[in-house]
């Protein structure tokens, strides 16, 4: 490292030779012969004749000859010069110099520099960075407080979505800003909070606080200050820290705020993730169901707290397609001049999830949660399955494999159709 006093503690410094001529009025002085030899070449006389320095070959020697001048030829004149900051008789002893006081030689021995000397926020000999944080940066500029950031993951906005009650692994790094090293012991505060209008639910919170996503971890704690949904966790030996997500059973964007908040550490991450079940589409219209009312553009069952509660998977909805068809069919074989079609209430949200037909988040609409259930019409409503007709259809929902469960008193009797044979 340099400006660190070296091992020659005597004090002793080389000499350095000066070459230096004046050539018609002008002085050329230099330790550098080849710049003080460009001078003399430079310098004219009134006569526009000039002077010149060169090696002749075989001589292995600069000589200089100027013109007009006796005799032509000379070696340029020299002399012997103490460094800066030393003293010395280079004339009588034309080796060494010594430094002056408080001034040390420097590692390679030809310059003085003072005693002890570090460059910022360095002491002792050799010089080291003062305790406190510090960290080394070069010989020049010495040594700064080592500065901490969130380094990974870089500029992930999206984390993959995860179904609801499911987990997702949550991970932040710590590292250096100087060294890139990883920092342990740093604490990141994780907030989680939810977009409450999200995943199908178009009611805010006024019938109660939409559920956070929770966390399992061993190295975080809940905030002290007692912030819901707030976490402090600790980056180990890597600069890693995080925790196993734990997706609530309602679906819809949940935000996660990463921000360091350790001394000297900075930065923070926001990235949002989508609790949902995947592969959820809206029910396609058909000649053998009702998705309205007749003479009504509303969809059944809709209503101002979930305006996309008729969403399906592809297989469901290819089951719900063949039942009608099958009912539809089976009318008219029995004569029925106008058959009834199927008047399809609740399905899934457009996410999934829980269905709190109440705007509470709870679950009083049982299954209804995967896209793959679904109501249908079965009391004195107008088209309803007329109860003569239950039996058969019952009979078709089971050749197809369909769980025709039947739910309800007379005014909301309904067929609660579990398209794949699931509760879900």
């Amino acid at each position: 490292m340099a400006m660190v006093k070296p091992a020659n503690a005597s004090g002793s410094v080389s000499t350095f030779i000066v070459y230096s001529m004046t050539v018609w009025g002008v002085t050329c002085t230099s330790a550098d012969l080849a710049v003080f030899a460009a001078c003399v070449t430079s310098v004219e006389n009134a006569n526009g004749q000039q002077g010149g320095c060169w090696v002749p070959p075989g001589s292995g020697r600069e000589f200089c000859a100027f013109v007009g001048s006796e005799p032509g030829w000379a070696y340029p004149p020299t002399s012997l010069v103490c460094p800066a900051n030393s003293t010395g008789t280079p004339a009588t002893n034309p080796t060494t110099c010594t430094c002056s006081d408080p001034y040390v030689p420097d590692s390679t021995g030809t310059s003085c520099v003072l005693a002890n000397y570090c460059p910022a926020n360095m002491s002792g000999s050799p010089c080291a960075c003062i305790p406190g944080g510090y960290v080394f940066i070069s010989d020049e500029a010495g040594c700064v407080q080592e500065q901490f950031t969130i380094s990974e993951p870089k500029d992930q906005t999206k984390i993959p979505d995860v179904e609801p009650g499911s987990t997702a692994e949550i991970t932040v790094r710590v590292t250096s800003v100087q060294t890139s090293q990883p920092k342990q012991g740093a604490v990141v505060r994780f907030h989680i909070d939810a977009d409450i209008t999200s995943g199908g639910h178009d009611h805010g919170e006024e019938n109660g606080r939409r559920p956070r996503g929770t966390i399992s971890s061993d190295n975080c704690v809940a905030e002290s200050g007692g912030t819901p949904d707030t976490y402090d966790c600790t980056t180990g030996p890597q600069g890693y820290t995080g925790f196993t997500f734990n997706a609530p059973d309602v679906s819809g964007t949940q935000t996660i705020t990463a921000t360091c908040i350790s001394a000297a550490c900075s930065g923070s991450i926001t990235s949002n993730i989508d609790v949902k079940v995947g592969g959820l589409w809206p029910i396609p219209d058909s000649v053998y169901y009702s998705l309205t009312e007749d003479g009504s553009s509303k969809v059944i069952g809709s209503t101002t707290n979930h305006t996309s509660n008729h969403y399906l998977t592809s297989a469901a909805s290819m089951k719900l397609w063949r039942l009608a068809a099958d009912f539809y069919n089976y009318q008219v074989l029995n004569g029925v001049m106008t058959p009834t079609l199927l008047h399809l209430n609740d399905a899934s949200l457009k996410w999934g999830g829980v269905f709190d037909l109440d705007a509470d988040w709870d679950e009083p609409h049982a299954e209804h949660r995967r896209g793959t259930v679904i109501d249908v019409r079965a009391n004195s409503s107008p088209g309803a399955i007329p109860d003569a007709d239950f039996s058969a259809f019952k009979a078709m929902a089971k050749l197809l494999k369909v769980d025709p469960h039947f739910e309800g008193g007379s005014i909301n009797q309904h067929f609660h159709l579990r398209l794949l044979n699931r509760k879900e």
